[in-house]
């Protein structure tokens, strides 16, 4: 299967693992299943995650609940504004602004993120202190497989899961809600032909490297 197979787009952007871990560390942890249900009317009184999915259980849809822990930054601390705005440079908006801390053990079924976000989905791997690369595995159904090490943009409306979570992991995610994936890749291929922009073009064929990702390495 190769990568445009309406799954990941992998995209170069310079960010710090140290400084994106430290505007996360004394932040408000969370349930994912009570953020809001964005994209839902909330004349059903449903308002959250897990209000929406009691609702389908009580309808004899199965479904399961998770346990991804989230945070909510602050977008203008620098280490995340730095990320807006290289994503600015590119015309992508940004929607729901999420850290993600996913434990050792918690492997995530089969699911689509809409209706609490929709389209596509900017996530961007945090190895510092605590948080190692793992050998997760992010997997679509009938579909690819990947170790996420560097920031990709993946399609959230495919069914996807991850396994193999065998340490804590923490990411840092952006949404993209305003342009299906298909169009989105499009978009930035057309993008990336222009020496502008061919900075955030991603060479999948050479190894990832991050700074603190290396650091880590050598301290062990």
């Amino acid at each position: 299967m190769s990568l445009t197979d309406n799954e990941i787009f992998y995209i170069n952007l310079e960010y710090n693992s140290k400084e994106l871990y430290e505007s996360f560390i004394d932040l408000p942890i969370g349930f994912l299943e009570n953020l809001p249900a964005q994209y839902i009317s909330t004349s059903n009184n449903v308002k959250t995650i897990r209000q929406f999915k009691t609702a389908l259980q009580s309808k004899g849809i199965e479904t399961t609940f998770r346990t991804d822990l989230v945070a909510t930054p602050d977008a203008n601390y620098p280490a995340i504004k730095n990320i807006l705005d290289q994503l600015q440079e590119i015309d992508l908006k940004p929607g729901l602004i999420t850290f993600f801390e996913q434990k050792a053990g918690n492997d995530i079924p089969l699911h689509g993120d809409y209706p609490y976000r929709q389209n596509c989905l900017l996530m961007i791997p945090i190895f510092y202190n605590e948080y190692k690369p793992t050998p997760a595995i992010t997997y679509y159904k009938d579909g690819g497989s990947y170790n996420v090490t560097r920031p990709v943009i993946m399609n959230v409306m495919k069914p996807h899961g991850v396994k193999g979570i065998t340490n804590n992991r923490l990411m840092l995610h952006i949404e993209l809600p305003d342009l299906p994936f298909e169009q989105l890749e499009e978009k930035l291929n057309e993008k990336f032909e222009h020496q502008q922009f061919s900075k955030f073009k991603a060479d999948i064929t050479e190894t990832w490297t991050c700074e603190s990702l290396i650091s880590d390495l050598d301290n062990n």
